[in-house]
């Protein structure tokens, strides 16, 4: 559906939008926009994907490379949801757009919290306002931000004043659906059916794993490989992920003075350790508590956005643990991330999402 509004008229496709409620106009926006441009096929739509993530995954590199010097390990294990065919950052849908701000995002609060200078808080005003109108994903990052921002940043009352804009600027989109809300027309109930995570333990659980092996499109039958759907090899994958994540967690323990009382040479590194463990947790606990009070929205599609502070975390724990955690690392971890990659876009081999949506739109009109 995503895929195929896109190369409708502009009347049905607001119309959709509206509809639906879920998603914020801007990547459907920006796909029509894009399509005018360059014509509309599936070369068209692919091109603009493929841009957004090779932005991705050169902001990435440069922010690792800023952050920890396991860069390398971070960048390679971070690229591996663009190397599996049927990945949701390869889809015509706007999670790509969401790990692209959600990178540049840490990348302007990083440089307001060294210089405090006004033109990164402008910076991240604006990719954090290009964020929510992507996927509502981008207000749990918002909430994150300003958590940190008030906890650890420099110039609080600019910094809130500056992350108050994109709310305020979505006031008028709320504005806008309300008739749809009121008249009970949304088809919100029928786009979240597929959430089979309904417990939030074990979509707490399913996260990292979900993470270093495959994250589940939706409620596409054309992207969903047999990993997930056989269950026998889930639950081995979700044993083999927990197993490891385990074993670094003893290895955390065991070093748990580098990053509880550092040297002073290490400080800088433990304190944006922390600030990425808040960046990270934000949304994860907001969603948690949304799943707990009013619907179960725990599914690892929702946080895709934290994925970038994912593996920085992971490559800042293997610096902390030494030789020890690097050697783990290579020997098992990259191994399993990259395997999956492998068994994931083997099973998704063929017609691909937006084909086949281009294909039914041109037989329709």
């Amino acid at each position: 559906r995503d895929s195929g509004n896109t190369f409708r008229p502009l009347s049905e496709h607001l119309a959709a939008i509206r509809r639906d409620l879920a998603h914020p106009p801007l990547i459907y926006l920006l796909f029509r926009g894009w399509l005018d441009l360059f014509g509309h096929s599936e070369v068209a739509v692919k091109s603009l994907i493929i841009s957004i993530n090779v932005l991705s995954l050169a902001l990435f590199t440069w922010l690792a490379h800023e952050t920890t010097r396991h860069w390398r390990l971070a960048s390679l294990l971070f690229s591996s949801i663009y190397f599996k065919i049927g990945s949701i950052p390869n889809l015509a849908r706007g999670y790509g757009l969401v790990l692209l701000c959600t990178i540049a995002a840490i990348v302007l609060w990083r440089e307001w919290y060294k210089s405090s200078r006004t033109r990164w808080l402008t910076g991240w005003v604006l990719v954090m306002t290009i964020s929510v109108f992507t996927h509502y994903f981008g207000l749990l990052l918002l909430a994150a931000f300003m958590l940190t921002g008030l906890t650890y940043g420099p110039r609080k009352k600019a910094f809130l004043l500056g992350a108050l804009i994109p709310v305020v600027m979505m006031i008028p989109w709320v504005f806008y659906l309300l008739p749809v809300h009121d008249s009970g027309t949304s088809i919100v109930p029928q786009s979240l059916h597929w959430v089979t995570t309904r417990e939030v333990r074990q979509g707490v659980v399913n996260l990292p794993v979900a993470f270093m092996t495959y994250i589940e499109p939706g409620n596409d039958p054309l992207a969903s490989p047999n990993l997930i759907e056989n269950p026998r090899v889930w639950r081995m994958m979700k044993y083999a992920v927990w197993s490891l994540l385990l074993v670094f967690a003893i290895l955390v323990v065991r070093y748990r003075e580098n990053i509880i009382s550092p040297g002073e040479e290490r400080m800088a590194t433990v304190r944006w350790f922390w600030i990425l463990v808040m960046i990270a947790g934000v949304p994860l606990a907001a969603l948690a508590f949304v799943s707990l009070t009013v619907a179960p929205l725990i599914h690892p599609r929702f946080l895709t956005g934290i994925l970038p502070v994912y593996w920085l975390l992971l490559a800042m724990i293997v610096q902390f643990t030494g030789n020890t955690g690097r050697i783990f690392s290579y020997v098992f971890i990259a191994p399993l991330v990259l395997g999956s990659a492998l068994v994931v876009s083997f099973n998704n081999l063929g017609s691909s999402d937006i084909r086949n949506r281009v294909k039914e739109v041109a037989d329709a009109f």
